[in-house]
């Protein structure tokens, strides 16, 4: 920030008319006192005493109309608008100039004193630079615009805080559905495959029972070995209703991941549009606003005609920056919280708890664990290996064209459970199930917000 100089009153321009009247009084007065007594004219001794009383009246109506310019910049409202702000004082300076040149000039009318009217001229056409000087000062403006600035923070602040609650609460609903989905996912394999491998020691069993039968009467082979046969149709058809009955959860997932994306989507798109806000109104771009505004304002007042008015204008000029600083420290103060509140959310990189509600990261870790857990795959090929145990069985006494007949029925069925088991494992390797179940929550999404640095 720039430092300012010194607070002080403007009475440096009063002591300089003060001398200026004084020097007039002892040449110009003097000296018609001195052509009056050599016979020239009269002098009107109590108009010139009144003529300097009127201006050192002015001194006090000087004071006052700045007093009254410098409460308009102070203690400014959320609702002042840097335009109308710069206009109302532009005004407010201009009436002032007009009031001082016209409130001098008219006092002194008489023909008889044009040498202290010229005086006056001098005085009021200095005083009236000073006041349109001193109304073209940026500063009023900057101050508007710092109070918009904050405002706009504000709304801002609100907006953000409303779409984050929305965006959390939108999230958290979802998850509660992925949570339901995937644990009855989870359900759904572990319920089934509990079932597979009971329907698989129940075909074993009647699979051993018949071959016992039939070994005790080879007529009754057919029978015994269909009914074991039936048992494995119905151990094939398990596995088979596998793949659809996880197809309807994972549908159902990819909607859900969908709808997650969406969210994420929408969360990267408000940090563009914060990114985007915060490279317009930010405390950096504020403080260079209000510096620059003060150095010109310096300036303007460096331009005054005489040293007394340009110490008075840089005098005003500091009373004006104090306010302007006074609005700055405010707008620091809510970009501050501003920035406080969503860093790790709208701001800087996103922090875990953001990317923990966003995304549930534990939750699809879960998933994962639990999938690794049940073992499909490892499973699935115990299921097969123990059926082809089963099957593998002596035909010892049963005749050799039914026994042949009832092999090749083995075979055909062992070749159905083959298949049902390889296009299970291959769905559990599939990319989809892959990217929900295992990969999910570590690309795409995480990827995204992981993206953002700043």
């Amino acid at each position: 920030m720039v430092v300012p100089i010194k607070m002080g009153n403007y009475d440096r321009r009063n002591k300089e008319i003060d001398e200026s009247l004084k020097r007039f009084i002892d040449t110009e007065y003097k000296k018609k006192i001195e052509d009056e007594k050599r016979g020239g004219a009269e002098v009107i001794h109590a108009t010139y005493i009144r003529y300097g009383a009127g201006l050192q009246a002015y001194h006090s109506i000087r004071e006052k109309a700045l007093e009254e310019a410098l409460k308009l910049v102070k203690g400014v409202s959320e609702s002042t608008k840097a335009a109308e702000q710069q206009e109302k004082w532009r005004s407010v300076m201009s009436a002032a100039a007009k009031q001082s040149y016209d409130g001098l000039t008219s006092t002194f009318k008489d023909r008889d004193f044009d040498d202290f009217k010229t005086l006056i001229e001098i005085v009021a056409l200095a005083d009236s630079d000073f006041y349109n000087r001193m109304g073209s000062i940026p500063l009023v403006e900057a101050q508007g615009k710092v109070m918009e600035y904050l405002v706009q923070l504000k709304e801002e602040q609100k907006n953000l805080e409303r779409k984050w609650d929305e965006l959390a609460g939108d999230n958290a609903s979802l998850q509660k559905k992925v949570n339901e989905v995937t644990e009855q996912l989870m359900q759904v394999f572990e319920k089934t495959l509990k079932e597979v491998q009971q329907e698989n020691r129940l075909v074993g069993e009647r699979l051993a029972e018949g071959v016992k039968r039939a070994g005790l009467d080879p007529s009754k082979a057919r029978s015994e070995f269909s009914t074991a046969k039936a048992a494995l149709d119905t151990l094939v058809a398990s596995v088979d209703g596998m793949v659809p009955d996880g197809e309807t959860y994972i549908q159902r997932l990819k909607d859900l991941y969908r709808t997650n994306e969406t969210t994420v989507i929408l969360f990267t798109q408000t940090r563009k549009s914060v990114k985007e806000f915060l490279e317009q109104t930010n405390l950096e771009k504020a403080i260079k606003m209000v510096d620059d505004a003060y150095k010109k304002s310096l300036d303007l007042a460096n331009g005054c005609y005489t040293p007394a008015l340009k110490e008075d204008a840089k005098y005003f000029v500091d009373d004006v920056y104090k306010e302007v600083e006074s609005a700055l420290d405010k707008f620091e103060d809510v970009y501050e919280d501003f920035v406080d509140k969503h860093k790790g959310i709208f701001i800087g990189p996103v922090g875990d708890r953001t990317a923990q509600d966003l995304v549930n990261r534990e939750r699809w870790d879960w998933v994962n664990n639990e999938w690794k857990r049940l073992n499909i795959e490892g499973e699935l090929k115990k299921i097969y290996d123990d059926s082809s145990d089963y099957w593998d069985v002596s035909l010892d006494g049963v005749p050799e064209l039914l026994a042949d007949e009832i092999k090749k029925d083995l075979k055909s069925d062992l070749d159905a459970l083959s298949l049902a088991v390889r296009e299970l494992t291959d769905w559990t390797h599939a990319d989809a199930i892959k990217f929900l179940i295992t990969d999910y929550p570590r690309l795409k999404l995480m990827e995204i917000l992981n993206s953002f640095k700043g």
